[in-house]
Protein backbone atom coordinates (compact mmCIF):
# COMPACT_ATOMS: atom_id res chain seq x y z
CA UNK A 1 0.00 0.00 0.00
CA UNK A 2 2.83 2.36 0.84
CA UNK A 3 4.52 1.75 -2.47
CA UNK A 4 1.34 2.64 -4.39
CA UNK A 5 0.95 5.87 -2.40
CA UNK A 6 4.60 6.68 -2.96
CA UNK A 7 4.25 6.07 -6.71
CA UNK A 8 1.16 8.28 -6.90
CA UNK A 9 2.85 11.05 -4.92
CA UNK A 10 5.91 10.87 -7.15
CA UNK A 11 3.73 10.95 -10.27
CA UNK A 12 1.62 13.86 -9.00
CA UNK A 13 4.69 15.93 -8.12
CA UNK A 14 7.05 14.69 -10.81
CA UNK A 15 4.82 14.96 -13.87
CA UNK A 16 4.04 18.70 -13.53
CA UNK A 17 7.70 19.38 -12.70
CA UNK A 18 8.76 17.50 -15.83
CA UNK A 19 6.27 19.42 -17.98
CA UNK A 20 7.44 22.77 -16.62
CA UNK A 21 11.10 21.84 -16.98
CA UNK A 22 10.68 20.59 -20.55
CA UNK A 23 8.79 23.75 -21.49
CA UNK A 24 11.88 25.80 -20.72
CA UNK A 25 13.90 24.15 -23.47
CA UNK A 26 13.98 24.93 -27.16
CA UNK A 27 12.46 22.04 -29.12
CA UNK A 28 13.14 23.33 -32.61
CA UNK A 29 15.70 25.91 -33.53
CA UNK A 30 14.10 28.42 -35.86
CA UNK A 31 15.59 30.87 -38.32
CA UNK A 32 16.26 33.45 -35.60
CA UNK A 33 18.43 31.01 -33.65
CA UNK A 34 20.34 30.07 -36.80
CA UNK A 35 20.93 33.74 -37.67
CA UNK A 36 22.15 34.40 -34.14
CA UNK A 37 24.52 31.45 -34.39
CA UNK A 38 25.80 32.74 -37.75
CA UNK A 39 26.26 36.26 -36.40
CA UNK A 40 28.07 35.13 -33.26
CA UNK A 41 30.32 32.76 -35.17
CA UNK A 42 31.88 35.81 -36.82
CA UNK A 43 33.71 38.29 -34.65
CA UNK A 44 31.35 41.07 -33.51
CA UNK A 45 33.02 44.35 -32.58
CA UNK A 46 30.03 46.22 -31.17
CA UNK A 47 26.52 45.51 -29.90
CA UNK A 48 25.08 47.01 -33.08
CA UNK A 49 26.53 44.09 -35.03
CA UNK A 50 24.19 41.73 -33.17
CA UNK A 51 21.28 43.95 -32.14
CA UNK A 52 18.20 44.26 -34.30
CA UNK A 53 15.72 47.15 -33.93
CA UNK A 54 12.26 46.03 -32.91
CA UNK A 55 8.98 47.92 -32.80
CA UNK A 56 10.04 50.95 -34.81
CA UNK A 57 6.91 53.01 -34.53
CA UNK A 58 7.47 56.77 -34.49
CA UNK A 59 6.50 58.46 -31.25
CA UNK A 60 6.06 62.22 -31.47
CA UNK A 61 7.90 63.98 -28.67
CA UNK A 62 7.03 67.59 -27.98
CA UNK A 63 8.00 70.00 -25.25
CA UNK A 64 7.62 73.65 -24.32
CA UNK A 65 10.61 75.56 -23.02
CA UNK A 66 11.91 79.00 -22.13
CA UNK A 67 15.09 80.31 -23.73
CA UNK A 68 16.96 83.00 -21.80
CA UNK A 69 19.94 85.23 -22.55
CA UNK A 70 18.70 86.42 -25.95
CA UNK A 71 20.02 90.01 -25.47
CA UNK A 72 16.95 91.84 -26.74
CA UNK A 73 16.04 89.43 -29.56
CA UNK A 74 13.31 87.57 -27.64
CA UNK A 75 9.59 88.30 -27.69
CA UNK A 76 6.47 88.16 -25.57
CA UNK A 77 4.44 85.20 -26.89
CA UNK A 78 0.83 85.69 -27.93
CA UNK A 79 -1.89 84.19 -25.71
CA UNK A 80 -2.00 80.45 -26.39
CA UNK A 81 -2.28 77.12 -24.57
CA UNK A 82 1.51 76.84 -24.75
CA UNK A 83 1.92 80.20 -23.01
CA UNK A 84 -0.56 79.18 -20.31
CA UNK A 85 1.28 75.91 -19.78
CA UNK A 86 4.64 77.66 -19.47
CA UNK A 87 3.23 80.25 -17.03
CA UNK A 88 1.71 77.48 -14.90
CA UNK A 89 5.02 75.57 -14.93
CA UNK A 90 6.97 78.68 -13.94
CA UNK A 91 4.54 79.35 -11.06
CA UNK A 92 4.80 75.74 -9.93
CA UNK A 93 8.58 76.07 -9.81
CA UNK A 94 8.42 79.28 -7.78
CA UNK A 95 9.50 81.82 -10.42
CA UNK A 96 8.83 85.39 -9.23
CA UNK A 97 6.42 87.22 -11.61
CA UNK A 98 6.42 84.73 -14.51
CA UNK A 99 4.49 87.14 -16.77
CA UNK A 100 7.31 89.69 -16.48
CA UNK A 101 9.94 87.04 -17.20
CA UNK A 102 8.02 85.80 -20.24
CA UNK A 103 7.42 89.34 -21.56
CA UNK A 104 11.13 90.23 -21.33
CA UNK A 105 12.95 90.87 -24.64
CA UNK A 106 15.72 88.61 -23.33
CA UNK A 107 13.51 85.49 -23.21
CA UNK A 108 11.34 83.54 -25.61
CA UNK A 109 8.95 80.59 -25.50
CA UNK A 110 10.07 77.70 -27.71
CA UNK A 111 8.47 74.48 -28.89
CA UNK A 112 10.82 71.52 -28.97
Amino acid sequence: MKSLAKCLTTAIIGLPALVVWSGCSLWSRGDAARRLDDATSEKADIVGDLAVPYGLHPIPVEAIGLVTGLRGTGSDPLPSPERQYLLAEMQRRGVDSPNTVLASPDTSLVLL
